[in-house]
């Protein structure tokens, strides 16, 4: 019988083999994530696809004073350095700390940007086969989860609003149920007994935790405040479920032994659901917003 380090320290093999077959993309933990999902009308052929942000610059502020917008060379340029020099009356390329910068087309015209987005946003589209670079007008948006029409031609971004609240809903369940499966899975491996109490222990420890953060997340509007409250929030909320798991959870162990399995169980079952579950609501969740708003993926 293998002993709790030996679990802990096979939890975090499994954690990085995990972690290198997921891309930087995919990976983010079961808290609710704030993300735009763009579907564009009237798109051109081929094109890139990335987001702006003025980083700040109000209307009024001393913002950078470009005004003209330069051409993209389809025949040597690059994208991604392009866009790092792209500035346009205040308004730059948004590169995330996490996630994805720019997307190239695809057949649906259909794009989501998540983890870090910014608050209020601009869409750039460069052509691929001329060249020629389009601004989308300002988008300041309502939801934390925001899904938007842009009109290539016109330049206007519509934020669609209606079945927000259920998919609020549907978002707070789905961590939550997910998080405690993903959880339920490593318990079953730190072989607990599966007893009622513990059971009901992991149930409402999760409850505690998940849901309170999970219903302010999708309540609020997206930006680096949000971002950061929520970092601190799920340190605080790591250290929290460890004491509680080692206290409250019955094992077969004794004193700082019994402890010790708990927190180890917190540590793994966590990392388990930052990539694992992740990964998976990444998926759900945009497939669930693509039938409820646009139809289809």
């Amino acid at each position: 019988m293998r002993s709790v380090y030996e679990r802990i320290v096979l939890g975090m093999l499994i954690f990085l083999m995990l972690f290198n077959m997921a891309s930087v993309e995919s990976s983010a933990d079961m808290s609710a994530k704030p993300s735009i999902s763009i579907k564009v009308d009237n798109a051109p052929e081929s094109y890139y696809i990335a987001l702006l942000d003025d980083y700040g610059f109000g209307k009024e502020d001393d913002a950078p004073a470009v005004t003209d917008i330069e051409e993209f060379d389809v025949d040597g340029g690059d994208v991604e350095e392009y866009l790092l020099n792209f500035s346009y009356e205040g308004w730059c390329y948004f590169q995330s700390p996490v996630g994805s910068d720019y997307k190239s087309c695809n057949e649906n015209d259909m794009y989501e940007f998540s983890y870090m987005v910014p608050d209020p946003f601009r869409i750039i589209i460069i052509d691929a086969n001329t060249g020629e670079v389009t601004l989308s007008d300002e988008c300041d948006q309502k939801e934390y989860n925001c899904v938007v029409t842009y009109d290539f031609k016109t330049g206007e971004v519509t934020e669609h609003r209606a079945g927000r609240s259920f998919m609020r809903v549907f978002t707070v369940a789905f961590h939550y149920l997910m998080t405690l499966l993903l959880e339920f899975i490593v318990f079953l491996i730190f072989r607990y007994p599966r007893s009622r109490h513990n059971i009901l222990m992991l149930m409402i420890i999760n409850a505690i935790t998940n849901i309170p953060l999970n219903l302010w997340l999708v309540s609020v509007v997206n930006g680096l405040g949000t971002f950061v409250i929520t970092f601190f929030a799920e340190i605080l909320i790591l250290i929290f479920e460890a004491i509680a798991y080692g206290a409250a959870l019955e094992n077969d162990a004794e004193g700082y032994r019994a402890f010790g399995k708990g927190v180890g169980f917190s540590i793994v079952a966590n990392v388990v659901s930052y990539v694992v579950g992740g990964m998976i609501s990444l998926y759900v969740l945009g497939a669930i917003e693509s039938i409820l708003f646009w139809g289809y993926r």
